[in-house]
């Protein structure tokens, strides 16, 4: 019962979040938008940084690894048939 106790008590330390007021901290991170303004509020706004686009370089690249992964995989799951097949 003592061993069982424990163990819920140990998992419950480990679940439970560290931070619980559950605000986002500044990281200096984000940029402000000028858009928005404060509302009277304590709390600061939080803002994020805008997705960029990946250069046409960097998406050819990433295309060319996609498409060799698939190529390989293909051959690794033809390889996987043909040893099936000779067990035969």
């Amino acid at each position: 019962m003592f061993r069982l106790l424990s163990i819920f008590l140990a998992l419950g330390f480990i679940v439970l979040p560290i931070d619980l007021d559950g605000q986002a901290q500044d990281t200096g991170s984000r940029i402000k938008d000028p858009n928005v303004t404060n509302s009277g509020s304590s709390r600061k706004e939080v803002t994020y940084k805008k997705a960029r686009a990946l250069q046409t370089s960097t998406a050819k690249k990433i295309v060319k690894v996609v498409e060799a992964l698939e190529r390989v995989m293909k051959t690794e799951k033809k390889i996987q048939i043909l040893k099936l097949l000779k067990r035969f």
